[in-house]
């Protein structure tokens, strides 16, 4: 019985220094985990600012984009006002132009037939 009680003592030693090792290893184990999930973490951490630095980014371009198209419809509009202006302009030119030729047209008619009286008559401008 003595015998049968040392076996036993000696098996619950070596169990015991087996959960021993076992528990030791456990406890590497989660220690490793721990830290990789605390590198994890940081490399969470540093994404998140960095995101939030681009979406800022994206805000501000995005405030940039939209001010600039508004000011470059602003000017699309001024230069399609001034266009317009300029082409309302243009024609009102042209119908003077023509009102000018036909005058010019008409006065010259007038000097051919005054010149033409003048010279039935024996007449010039010359005398």
């Amino acid at each position: 019985m003595v015998d049968a009680l040392k076996n036993k003592m000696e098996k619950l030693r070596a169990d015991m220094q087996e959960a021993i090792a076992g528990a030791d290893t456990s406890e590497e184990m989660v220690l490793e985990v721990e830290e990789r999930c605390s590198k994890h973490e940081s490399e969470i951490e540093e994404l998140e600012e960095r995101l939030a630095v681009l979406e800022d980014d994206l805000d501000k371009a995005e405030t940039v984009s939209k001010e600039t198209i508004s000011t470059l419809e602003d000017q699309l509009r001024e230069w399609d006002q001034r266009a317009s202006a300029g082409e309302g302009r243009v024609r009102s030119l042209e119908g003077e132009k023509e009102k000018l030729e036909r005058t010019l047209h008409d006065t010259r008619c007038e000097k051919k037939k005054v010149l033409e009286e003048l010279e039935s008559l024996g007449m010039s401008l010359d005398d």
